[in-house]
């Protein structure tokens, strides 16, 4: 099943969607033999899903029941387990203007694996996020480490910038 293509029923290798709640929807490609567990229980690929109609409840083995629904470019959007913000360079302009960062500032970076901030502020010196490569190319970085604030489950990394005098 494709964003373009529309059938009735659910086909072995489509890709749907699994409504649990507003708030909790999943990816599911179908696969003949396959199950996938979520909170309600688990879902059977072969006998839950394959032939049935888009749409409908599907009862999981704990007795609660979810709604497969057809992939919409909407739905998969909602779905998707961590959304992204991007940040473009009006935007970085504001944020180092009111941080008043300058030349030497010491700036702690986090939750960005792709390290935006530090490619917008010294984009000569970036290098992928690998502790001695960064090294290699930005000596003024301290390093890149794990963070993990007490209230998280996750690590999310952190960049930091030492004043390239020191």
């Amino acid at each position: 099943m494709s964003f373009v293509e529309y059938s009735e029923k659910v086909q072995d290798g489509d890709v749907v969607i699994v409504y649990m709640g507003h708030e909790s929807m999943m990816q599911l490609k179908v696969q003949a033999g396959g199950q996938t567990q979520t909170r309600y229980g688990a879902i059977r690929h072969s006998s839950d899903l394959i032939g049935l109609r888009y749409g409908s409840k599907v009862t999981c083995s704990k007795g609660g029941w979810v709604r497969v629904l057809h992939p919409t470019p909407e739905l998969w959007t909602v779905s998707l387990p961590h959304r992204t913000q991007i940040l473009y360079t009006t935007d970085i302009a504001t944020i180092t203007m009111m941080l008043e960062l300058k030349p030497g500032a010491v700036v702690c970076e986090s939750g960005s694996k792709q390290f935006y901030r530090v490619l917008e502020l010294k984009p000569e010196s970036f290098s992928p996020p690998s502790l001695s490569p960064v090294r290699r190319a930005a000596p003024h970085l301290v390093g890149i480490v794990p963070f993990r604030l007490p209230q998280e489950t996750h690590s999310v990394p952190v960049v930091l910038l030492s004043n390239p005098n020191t």
